[in-house]
């Protein structure tokens, strides 16, 4: 589970400020999201009442509105979760705001989300696809003047980007871990450099030291039961999502952690039984099966096409038919690939990215014609990369 789904960007409050009645709603509006299923979760009239689950729930709406390209409806529902909680959409209300071409408003926010306890590192937000067309956009240039970042933040990116490059720097690594031996995040990141230098007892030392500085951070214990699975210790695992799950119910990530491990363990029967256990709470079975092949889709692109064809078979959402894409992209089949970005494109035919990687697929297998057609599609619904791509291929 190398890369966790992260549905939104939230700090999650306590347990004791949620009512338990609003869980299984929340959990199952969740996973339809994850799934692709945009317009029922805009339809869904469920009104919780306390404030993480309102904050939850709206930014949920405006994730909805805001992939099916109807960034003015975000906009409603994205405003309403920063009045419960101000910061905790800001980023995706300065995305609304570059679509429809509002520089100041898009400020405006991109500051407050620098301000708050959710911001993204200097270098995500540079590479934010919503941003990309600003790098030479003089205000741009002016806004990033600003110190929006300390050192321990700069550090932070640094090392994110170079375990995600798998290009270590090792004076860095070697003077982070000696000036931040205290730090729990910090020592998280030293995980997964010593497990890319393959010095497993080191890892696991870290990871002691991280959880017994925070032991109740949420993504460091979800990094720590991904880390177990990976070393094949399930059952640990296992333990470690209950655990966060009696103190975060409301994240569907958490059991979706726990019946990947439950899977990966060799126990099917008693993953299905759990998968029931859930669908009884109002999760659609497929929807978690969509998250176990996001899941599982690097390592093993062929078991997420099985766990993705069933329902696609049975109710076929853009999000699998693209999901599915990627793992036929994976496994090098790009004619697959090719067919269902084009069954995605038929459910919902706003889609930027889906035109713009189609684009990049046809170009692979000869088709340019085709890609400078997708480009401009691409172009037309606001992936400002579209046009590079055509001044180099179609001009």
């Amino acid at each position: 589970m190398r890369n966790r789904i992260h549905l939104l960007i939230l700090i999650l409050l306590p347990f004791q400020l949620m009512g338990q009645e609003s869980i299984p709603e929340l959990l199952k509006i969740q996973a339809l999201f994850a799934k692709g299923e945009y317009q029922e979760v805009l339809s869904d009239n469920f009104i919780p009442k306390g404030v993480i689950e309102r904050q939850l729930y709206y930014s949920l709406k405006g994730s909805c509105a805001f992939q099916l390209n109807e960034p003015d409806e975000a906009i409603k529902f994205f405003e309403q979760a920063e009045l419960i909680n101000r910061g905790s959409a800001a980023l995706e209300l300065a995305h609304c705001y570059i679509r429809k071409d509002d520089k100041t408003q898009m400020f405006k926010y991109l500051a407050e989300h620098l301000n708050s306890p959710y911001k993204l590192s200097r270098k995500e937000i540079m590479l934010d696809p919503e941003f990309s067309n600003l790098d030479r956009d003089r205000e741009w240039i002016r806004f990033w003047s600003n110190n929006w970042y300390d050192e321990v933040d700069d550090l932070i990116a640094e090392a994110q980007y170079q375990i995600k490059q798998n290009d270590l720097d090792e004076t860095f690594w070697l003077d982070l871990i000696q000036k931040y031996d205290n730090h729990a995040i910090i020592l998280a990141l030293t995980v997964q450099y010593y497990q890319l230098k393959g010095e497993g007892s080191k890892a696991d030392r870290a990871f002691d030291q991280a959880i017994s500085i925070d032991p109740d951070n949420l993504e460091i214990n979800i990094q720590f039961g991904e880390y177990l699975i990976e070393k094949k210790e399930y059952e640990s695992a296992i333990q470690v999502f209950n655990r966060m799950i009696s103190q975060n119910p409301y994240d569907i990530s958490l059991y979706l952690g726990r019946v990947l491990a439950i899977f990966k363990s060799g126990q099917s029967n008693r993953g299905i039984d759990e998968i029931k256990r859930l669908e009884q709470i109002g999760i659609d079975p497929s929807s978690l099966y969509f998250l176990l092949a996001k899941e599982l889709i690097q390592d093993n692109p062929k078991t997420a096409i099985e766990y993705l064809d069933p329902g696609l078979s049975e109710k076929p959402t853009a999000a699998a038919f693209n999901l599915r894409a990627e793992a036929y992209e994976a496994l090098g089949d790009y004619q697959e690939a090719i067919k269902d970005l084009a069954m995605s494109l038929d459910i919902n035919p706003k889609q930027a990215l889906v035109y713009y990687d189609r684009a990049q697929l046809r170009l692979k297998t000869g088709d340019l014609d085709g890609a400078c057609y997708d480009w401009q599609n691409a172009l037309q619904l606001g992936h400002r990369k579209a046009a590079d791509m055509l001044h180099k291929y179609c001009t």
